[in-house]
């Protein structure tokens, strides 16, 4: 990428019960890691979470700032409604 180019940054989340009980191996999440890798994102978290919307909310919400996945305060408030 060139110096004008912003980082191009993701973070994986698994939504699955049973993998955030470590009843089963998340999968899912390391082969989309992989697969944005080669695209030359860097991948700043991967997370398994609950399927909770309040666990879901909460993780967004916190991986939104970190990754920069969305920088426009218009997509965060519609984050926060959910």
């Amino acid at each position: 990428m060139s110096s004008s180019t912003p980082e191009l940054t993701a973070a994986v989340v698994t939504v699955s019960d049973s993998s955030s009980r470590r009843e089963r191996v998340d999968l899912g999440g390391p082969a989309v890691a992989a697969v944005l890798e080669k695209r030359k994102f860097k991948i700043v978290a991967c997370e398994i979470v609950a399927d909770d919307e309040a666990a879901i909310r909460d993780v967004l919400l916190r991986l939104t700032t970190q990754a920069r996945l969305s920088s426009r305060p218009e997509e965060r408030e519609s984050l926060n409604a959910m």
